[in-house]
């Protein structure tokens, strides 16, 4: 039921959310870095090269596979799993335009004490690193946005564009909860633009108000099948 929920509150939140309902958000918009909004900066083989385009963070690690540039923050609090009315939500807009290798960039959300999930971009699908399949597929060479979603923290949904295409299980534990984009591998490079990056708790509507949202989740996808590449 709590993945039913879940699917529910996806398809009624989809549309766009205040920034003063986020704990922490990246805008491009903004016109800095992400470390000048407080994200931590962490670099390896001498970070990518990166610039700000048309309101979009340009990251370009394509040079050397052993680059790593990606960004991190923490989290404030956790929902109560036991508390339908909250649910956890990451929302990110972003363009891949190049990968070089199995995957990257990645989009990577941990919570302390229950568990994670990474997902790994190739040209047009996402990876899920823990649970060991393609899980999604979108329209290469344009942006798309994203949203991660989870009620109980063990189960979560994801829609791409507000369209839900998979639900599926976070990984069993985790040492610490926070959030993670950018490109991460040392053995795969990639070349992304960024919009957004937005997390937080959000309050569940009440079920009257996504009554017509029903008819939807009869559509929606509950997994892709598992792809071979």
């Amino acid at each position: 039921m709590r993945r039913i929920w879940s699917v529910l509150v996806v398809l009624a939140t989809c549309g766009p959310t205040t920034r003063a309902d986020w704990w922490y958000t990246y805008e491009a918009s903004e016109g800095t870095f992400p470390e000048q909004q407080g994200w931590q900066r962490n670099t390896d083989a001498g970070g990518a090269q990166r610039w700000l385009e048309d309101g979009a963070f340009v990251l370009d690690a394509s040079a050397d596979p052993a680059i790593i540039e990606c960004y991190s923050k923490g989290m404030e609090s956790l929902p109560d799993p036991d508390d339908p009315t909250h649910a956890f939500v990451c929302d990110w807009r972003i363009r891949v335009d190049g990968v070089n290798g199995l995957w990257n960039p990645e989009m990577f959300v941990a919570f302390q004490g229950y568990g994670d999930i990474a997902l790994e971009y190739k040209m047009d699908c996402i990876y899920s690193l823990h649970e060991g399949e393609y899980i999604a597929e979108f329209e290469p060479g344009v942006f798309h946005s994203y949203r991660f979603l989870t009620t109980d923290i063990e189960t979560y949904t994801l829609a791409i564009d507000g369209t839900v295409v998979y639900t599926g299980q976070v990984s069993p534990w985790a040492p610490a909860s926070w959030v993670e984009f950018g490109d991460n591998s040392p053995t795969d490079s990639s070349n992304s633009r960024w919009d957004y990056l937005r997390y937080g708790v959000i309050q569940v509507p009440e079920p009257g108000s996504i009554v017509l949202c029903v008819a939807a989740i009869l559509g929606a996808p509950n997994r892709l099948r598992r792809r071979t590449r």
